[in-house]
């Protein structure tokens, strides 16, 4: 049943376009563009010439030509009846200084798209300028079709007068840059020379796995025959290498279907385990505990540790958001541990893990930051890559690959004296006398650095302030016919300066005459007797744990 409404305008033109192009293509190649655009505008006035309603919407197919400041555009009301609008707001500024406005009909055609032309995109090569021509009834149709890049107007009358866009001027192009020529006499060493002594060789175990003797392999406890195989070897090395930890309560863990296995494998029929490490992830945590890790004692020295640990890093970061490693390293574990990565600086908040992990009596407990973007089975590789543009970067700067002839003094009989500056090489290093004075002074005592971290941690205790300096005479009348034997910090640190002490005796004897020369002259109840006895307990704490780090033994 056929419907009394008239039909819907599209929001193509009927003509002149293909339907399956998307909004903002045209392909108007093939046609008249007067024609099109005098036939679709006849069409769309033609449909609607009585129904005021549907001419309404026709206002989105057709453009009247945009008229001038002085005189109102003529539109027609929801009853049909002409009104004079106000003058329109300006439209956007092209590049030559011309106002236009995209027009409607460009918008239902597809030639400009469904947005009109703004300040920052009519800068854009791709502009388009539709010019219109008023007709006899007051009605207006465009004239011309919408232009495209490079294209040429079909009727050269219509067109808009726009001013070229100034070219943009290219950028100057880079300097080239010269090698650098050493002088004459001077022979420079390649480069590659002198990297290819500090590239690390690939270890034993990276060299395996490309081979495909060795190969690693996640196991989990899911009842089938080979992971209970692999299991098993796992344990056994774990109770072999680990004596100390109690054989059942290996299993128990090994076993157990929340933890995890990293196994190394030797490829074979059937396959030999070598080692493993058996870890626990706390996902919702963000961190996974290593229980157990150990490679047989026969396989050891190969780097196969290093191997796994990286293989470990990498899978564990791919299976989930796990961040850190935590695990309770013995003190035969702790260097490995270290070279891995694991610190005792703990920065993982203890309410995340404490009361998670397993605590094992005369263990130490160590973390390892892992970072997402790092692949840490390439890590060396990369290493390697970024010492050897670092090295070039320092070559081109740094001179110290160039070989400066020999001084043919030596071949005269006789002694003279040779200025040093005259030397070939030696100016260019950046040597002056002033250097060889500084290094002649006498060295300082191996204790210097120990006394002065010393001298520095009691003057930044709160209860140091009466003893920075030596006591005013003429404040404390007298002080100095009680204390024969004066001593304060700022004539400590005169003493170690001039190398004073020889032994941590001297030093210490020495600074105990503060605090004792303190006592003898005040009261005990006055603040100088509370002060130095704070102060004296705080030396000998920081003192006991500064030997224990530097392990002097003395």
């Amino acid at each position: 049943m056929a419907s009394n409404s008239p039909p819907r305008p599209p929001t193509a033109p009927a003509t002149g376009s293909n339907p399956l192009k998307r909004k903002g293509s045209d392909d108007l190649s093939d046609l008249d563009p007067s024609a099109a655009s005098s036939a679709s505008a006849g069409t769309t006035r033609d449909r609607h010439a009585d129904n005021p309603s549907s001419a309404k919407r026709a206002k989105l197919t057709t453009s009247p030509q945009r008229p001038s400041a002085s005189s109102p555009r003529r539109t027609l009301t929801g009853a049909g009846s002409p009104r004079a609008d106000p003058p329109p707001p300006p439209g956007p500024i092209l590049d030559g200084g011309l106002t236009t406005s995209p027009s409607r009909a460009d918008v239902a055609a597809g030639g400009i798209g469904s947005t009109p032309t703004s300040p920052t995109t009519a800068s854009r090569p791709a502009l388009t300028s539709t010019t219109t021509t008023t007709q006899s009834d007051g009605d207006s149709a465009p004239s011309s079709s919408t232009l495209s890049t490079g294209g040429a107007l079909p009727d050269s009358s219509n067109r808009t007068n726009v001013a070229p866009t100034a070219a943009v001027p290219a950028p100057p192009p880079a300097p080239t840059k010269v090698p650098y020529q050493p002088p004459p006499g001077v022979r420079a060493i390649p480069v590659e020379q002198l990297i290819k002594p500090c590239s690390k060789g690939m270890s034993p175990a990276v060299q395996e796995e490309r081979d495909g003797i060795i190969e690693f392999k996640v196991v989990v406890n899911d009842g089938t025959p080979e992971s209970t195989m692999l299991l098993t070897g796992l344990k056994n090395i774990f109770q072999r290498q680990l004596p100390k930890m109690p054989r059942e309560y290996i299993g128990k863990l090994v076993y157990d279907r929340s933890h995890v296995s990293l196994c190394l494998l030797r490829k074979a029929d059937p396959p030999a385990v070598l080692g493993g490490i058996c870890y626990k992830p706390f996902f919702n945590r963000k961190f996974a505990e290593i229980v157990f890790c150990a490679i047989t004692g026969t396989e050891q020295v190969k780097g196969y540790g290093s191997h796994l640990m990286n293989h470990l890093k990498d899978h564990v970061m791919a299976t989930g958001d796990l961040r850190y490693f935590l695990t309770y390293a013995d003190n035969y574990a702790i260097g490995y541990f270290r070279k891995q990565g694991f610190t005792t600086d703990i920065t993982l908040d203890k309410a995340i893990w404490m009361g998670y992990i397993k605590d094992y009596e005369g263990g130490t407990i160590m973390q390892c930051t892992m970072v997402p973007k790092v692949k840490y089975l390439s890590v060396y590789q990369t290493l390697k890559q970024q010492k050897e543009v670092l090295y070039r970067r320092i070559f081109e700067v740094s001179r110290s690959n160039l070989v400066y002839p020999g001084l043919k003094v030596f071949k005269e009989k006789g002694v003279k004296e040779i200025d040093p500056m005259t030397i070939p090489g030696v100016p260019e290093s950046g040597w002056t006398p002033e250097l060889s004075r500084e290094r002649s002074k006498k060295a300082k005592s191996p204790l210097y650095v120990l006394f002065m971290q010393l001298l520095d941690d009691m003057r930044s205790h709160p209860n140091a302030w009466p003893f920075l300096e030596p006591v005013d005479g003429n404040q404390v009348k007298d002080y100095y016919d009680v204390i024969k034997e004066p001593m304060d910090l700022r004539t400590l640190e005169t003493h170690i300066e001039s190398d004073h002490y020889k032994s941590i005796g001297e030093f210490t004897h020495d600074v105990k005459k503060i605090f004792n020369n303190c006592r003898q002259y005040n009261d005990p109840s006055t603040t100088y007797f509370k002060s130095a006895n704070r102060l004296e307990t705080f030396f000998h704490d920081r003192l006991k744990v500064l030997l224990e780090r530097d392990n002097t033994g003395l």
